[in-house]
């Protein structure tokens, strides 16, 4: 995760190695982010997220949503 501390944020997408999926290795990565976020980010901040194709069921899990159409990624306002 990359911004400016307050509140601009983005994350490029959480990769788990295919053989290792399944585990919970992603819910504990997005929950360890999501923890950095909750400490850091201000209300009404920013987090952009550019994630795989096929995967944003995963993170609309975490509040993320879906662009507006050609635009690509994900987007959530911080609370």
């Amino acid at each position: 995760m990359v911004g400016d501390g307050g509140i601009y944020f983005y994350l490029q997408d959480v990769i788990v190695r295919p053989e290792q999926q399944g585990r919970g290795y992603g819910r504990l990565i997005m929950g360890a982010l999501m923890g950095f976020l909750d400490r850091t980010a201000r209300p009404g901040a920013f987090v952009g997220l550019m994630a795989a194709t096929g995967v944003a069921a995963f993170y609309e899990r975490y509040g993320f949503a879906p662009r507006p159409e050609g635009r690509p990624g994900m987007y959530r306002v911080w609370e």
